[in-house]
């Protein structure tokens, strides 16, 4: 093991380990930690030489995206190559994927001329992906207001994750989707269901009157089962563009959890 690796593999666990160790246990978030390096090691690893994670816009995004996040040193070069490619090749306005395309960019704060798209007809999975990035993008000050509509075939947790991001007062009414989403099953759930999941209880955590429940060690423990011994998260069955998807949502689902 070089001295280089060694110190990455420090790093990391540094950045991830944080004061959420009395919810999650300081064994559990060196578990975590590792994870997460281990996971950033497969993507690197799987990093096409023009930029990109299998020649698609989408995917590189959102495995940048878990390598800003996870602020490990190995995969620093790796993230500026990608975003190389997502600016060449963004998909069109009228696309909805260009919201996850558009991610990494915004992220970076090199997104200035690239608008993200509009709110439009898609399917359910894709609403909340749309409505992320019209978050990262909008006035500070700027209110949005979702119409019914938006909210039909999501599935309970992508509600409350709506909800809750758009919501100005009287949070606590959403307590019942908190709950819903609560009582999920971590070890059989899509890693991108998990992933909302986390993101909504997380921002409860914040907006209203935390509950107690140790949310944060439940679905660390389900994800951390989960990851294969290469380091990613999937199936027999997935395509190399699903490993990819589904291993940069877990990263950053772990760090969410470890924050």
């Amino acid at each position: 093991m070089s001295l280089l690796f060694r110190l990455s593999l420090l790093y990391t666990i540094l950045c991830c380990m944080t004061s959420r160790a009395d919810s999650v246990g300081a064994s559990l978030q060196l578990e975590g930690a590792m994870s997460v390096f281990r996971g950033t090691q497969y993507l690197v690893h799987e990093q096409l030489p023009d930029g990109s994670w299998r020649h698609d816009a989408a995917i590189t995004s959102l495995a940048a995206c878990a390598l800003q996040n996870a602020k490990n040193t190995e995969p620093a070069a790796a993230i500026p190559l990608a975003l190389a490619f997502l600016k060449k090749n963004l998909r069109p306005m009228d696309d909805w994927r260009r919201a996850i395309d558009i991610r990494a960019l915004l992220r970076a704060k090199q997104a200035d001329g690239l608008p993200p798209p509009a709110m439009m007809d898609c399917p359910p999975a894709a609403r909340l992906w749309l409505l992320d990035v019209i978050l990262l993008t909008r006035p500070k000050d700027g209110e949005i207001k979702l119409q019914d509509s938006f909210f039909k075939g999501l599935e309970s947790c992508q509600s409350f994750a709506a909800k809750l991001a758009t919501a100005t007062d009287d949070v606590d009414s959403l307590s019942p989707l908190r709950q819903e989403t609560r009582l999920l099953n971590w070890k059989t759930e899509t890693i991108e269901t998990i992933y909302w999941a986390a993101r909504a209880l997380f921002a409860w955590d914040r907006a209203a009157t935390p509950v107690q429940d140790n949310w944060q060690h439940d679905l660390l423990s389900a994800l951390l089962t989960r990851q294969k011994g290469d380091g990613a998260w999937h199936q027999p069955d997935d395509s190399p563009e699903a490993t990819v998807r589904q291993t940069a949502l877990a990263i950053e689902t772990i760090i969410i959890c470890l924050q």
